[in-house]
């Protein structure tokens, strides 16, 4: 029969026991075994010094001592007890995949499948009721794996460096407009040299010449 954790974390030994489906002379041995009560009921100096138990009357018994769920509870568990709900669990567990190992018609899915689904803290209590029902499947654990790091991947092509364009000829800054027309001019009038003078300009200066004189 299941029970309802207590909401107290200080127990007698009645409840202590209850939670994993033992009596409480059953439970009181076990946490003399582990050296946490003494052989008169009442807790030990290690087990007052570390947590697990308090006498809230040092001259009375039964209910004068509580001991600790959680502290007394993982020393329980060490001795290979399972609290009542957990075994509950496990019983189901093994009883489904002792039914898939062996070929059940009606479920489709394999028992390696279904363990897949089991949880990593039942592992090793399922595995021992399957042994106990005579059953060879045994669940595996599941290895722990290290992420990968895997070098992100550019989606597209890094654009290179733009190569230089040669530099473009710098071009003289032009001269003045009246300079050019200037320059015009004077170009017209007295050719440059080595250059033939045209023959209107021969005569226009040889008339000035004739005027002169």
């Amino acid at each position: 029969m299941e029970t309802t954790t207590p909401a107290s974390p200080w127990l007698t030994l009645t409840d202590l026991g209850r939670l994993y489906g033992i009596s409480a002379v059953h439970c009181g041995h076990l946490l003399t075994e582990a050296g946490l009560r003494s052989a008169n009921g009442q807790p030990s100096a290690a087990a007052v010094a570390a947590g697990q138990a308090f006498s809230r009357a040092p001259r009375h018994q039964g209910r004068a001592v509580l001991w600790h769920r959680d502290g007394c509870g993982a020393v329980l568990e060490g001795r290979g007890l399972v609290p009542l709900l957990r075994s509950t669990l496990v019983d189901q567990w093994a009883t489904l995949l002792s039914a898939l190992a062996e070929g059940a018609a009606a479920i489709s899915t394999s028992a390696a499948q279904m363990a897949e689904e089991l949880p990593p803290e039942l592992v090793d209590a399922v595995n021992g009721q399957l042994r106990a029902m005579g059953c060879s499947f045994q669940v595996g654990r599941p290895r722990a794996t290290q992420p990968v790091r895997n070098r992100p991947e550019c989606a597209f092509a890094l654009p290179s460096p733009a190569e230089p364009s040669p530099a473009e000829p710098v071009k003289p800054a032009g001269r003045p407009a009246h300079r050019r027309r200037a320059a015009a001019k004077a170009g017209q009038a007295s050719p440059a040299p080595g250059q033939a003078a045209s023959p209107r300009g021969e005569h226009q200066r040889r008339s000035r010449s004739r005027s002169r004189s």
